[in-house]
Order: structure tokens, then sequence, then C-alpha cells
């Protein structure tokens, strides 16, 4: 779950006068399900937010931070081993650290919504004896140090079968999805409740419809060629994360030949992936949608790896 949406929920639990516990998951050895910067909120009344891996580890882990908040047990590191402790075959160890909160940690909580809303350079640090947390702007010394940073937008240029089948798939996956469409009867929040944003546009003229940086993703399935033309075209000189079109490989020869007589070089179009999508056989609008998921999945998991070197 994005970690927004974790704070969000904290905030309002803070602000009703309730206590809560964060889990951070601050290291993992092995075939731990989850790696550092995992999150997940344990509340007053039971419920849960966000995830540290689901299985046994995660009810251990929500029954520590339900002990915590009865008095009976203490905030601060505790490992895990998958075997011994919660039974799971698949072997390796896992630290969290629990943070109990309360009324005083709700500026640092605002402090940290800010950041990811923004976009600005963040840090979070942990003391793993306590369990105390701060957010900074600057990198602050402390046993556990996690850059904060909230993916880019995923722009979505074409609402059509494949586009209103993909944009709740991506949603749910914790994608901004921003859709973009040249046609009213498309361009509707309605069809797509679970994106962030909805954009009428003239595929011409992108540049305050899409602002793209080199942090966000771009999938270009338009109606028609032309208009993918357009968009890669204008996508490509921005350079983003990641840029698929939807196709076949014929189709990929004929952009590739006009990109390159509109000036792009042979690197600059190698970025594009093309058809988008992972080989899976994929042939009805809900196949492609899944396998146009598994792919950005898969390179955003790349991409925070890199982050993380």
């Amino acid at each position: 779950m994005d970690d927004l949406r974790v704070i969000e929920a904290l905030r309002t639990e803070l602000g009703s006068g309730r206590r809560a516990v964060l889990c951070t998951v601050t290291g993992s050895e092995g075939s731990a399900p989850r790696g550092a910067g995992a999150r997940m909120a344990v509340f007053e009344n039971g419920e849960t937010r966000g995830t540290v891996g689901g299985g046994r580890i995660e009810l251990l882990a929500a029954e520590h931070a339900r002990g915590l908040l009865g008095g009976s047990e203490t905030a601060g590191a505790r490992r895990y081993s998958l075997v011994h402790d919660a039974g799971m075959v698949c072997g390796g160890d896992m630290t969290l650290c629990f943070s109990l909160l309360g009324e005083a940690d709700a500026q640092t909580l605002a402090a940290w919504e800010t950041h990811l809303r923004e976009g600005s350079e963040a840090y979070l640090a942990l003391d793993l004896a306590s369990g105390a947390l701060s957010v900074s702007s600057e990198r602050a010394e402390g046993d556990y140090t996690e850059r904060l940073c909230r993916d880019g937008v995923l722009y979505l240029f074409g609402g059509g079968h494949v586009g209103q089948a993909l944009a709740p798939l991506l949603a749910a996956v914790d994608f901004r999805v921003t859709v973009l469409d040249d046609r009213a009867e498309i361009a509707r929040e309605a069809l797509f409740p679970r994106a962030e944003a909805v954009r009428l546009c003239d595929y011409g003229d992108l540049a305050a419809a899409a602002p793209i940086t080199e942090r966000d993703f771009v999938v270009v399935m338009t109606h028609g060629h032309a208009a993918d033309l357009a968009v890669l075209g204008y996508a490509l000189a921005r350079r983003p994360a990641f840029l698929a079109c939807l196709g076949s490989r014929a189709k990929r020869g004929v952009m590739e030949e006009t990109l390159a007589r509109q000036g792009f070089s042979e690197e600059e179009i190698a970025r594009v992936h093309m058809p988008a999508g992972l080989a899976i056989g994929a042939e009805t609008p809900e196949e492609i949608a899944v396998s146009i998921t598994a792919q950005l999945v898969a390179a955003r998991a790349e991409m925070r790896r890199e982050a993380a070197e």
C-alpha cells in the first residue's frame, strides 16, 4: 500500500485522540516477504493499514503492536526468524521496528505527508531502541535512516477498452494513474474512478496536460498510429523512467522509422517498450492489462533497487 494512505490513516486516528503503532521493516535476509521500508499501521480497534509481508509474520507483528498499545510489550526493534518464530519454510529473517504514536507525533506525520505530496526530498530516521521517529529534509543520524519518496505519476494515454481495463489494475498496485484522451466521451472520471486524474487533451499539445518528468511512467494506447506517434515524440523528449506503447512488432518497425526521421537516436528509440506488456499470450483487453501491469511492476521494482544501492 502507498505510504501516503498509511500516513493519512494514522493522522486520522491520532487526530481523534487515539494512539497507533507503526511497524516498519528495517532489515531482512533470505527469502523474506518484504524488504526495508515496508510498513503497517495497527490501531486501537485492531484494524491495520499497509503490510509487512502477510502470513504468519504479519500476525506476529500485529500481535506485538496490540501488546504495545495495551502496555504489555515494548517499542523498538524486534528480530524475527521466519522459520523458528513464524514457522515459514521459506526461511530468512526480518527486523521490524515498532513505533508507538500519539498526539505528539502528529506534526511529524504531517511533515511526512507534505514531503510525499510535494515530491520533495525527505528522510525518515528511526531509533531502534525506542521506536522514536523523525522526518527531516536532510539526512539525519540514526540507527535506521530511509530516503522517503513517492513514485512518479503514471500517464496513461488512451482510455479505450484496454485503458479502461488497465487503469484500475495499476491503481490497485499503487501506481498514481492520470488518464488522458482527446475524446470527451472517454475522458470522464466516471470511467476511471480509481485514477488520480482524468484529462481531456490535445495529443498535439501536451505540455500543460502532461508535464512528464524523469520520475514518471508513460503508457501509450491512443485510438490511432498518428496520435501514438505524437505522444511518443513528446514523451521521448522528456525521458520518463518507463515508456511503453501498445502495438505489434510490425507497428514498432514503422514507429522506429518515423521517430528516427524526427531526429531521435537509436538509443532513445530503444527505450520504448513495444509491444507493451510481457509475452504471456494475452489477447483480451483484460489479459493485455494484466501483462502491462506485470511489466510495470517489474520495472518499478528494478528502479527501487537501483535507487537503494
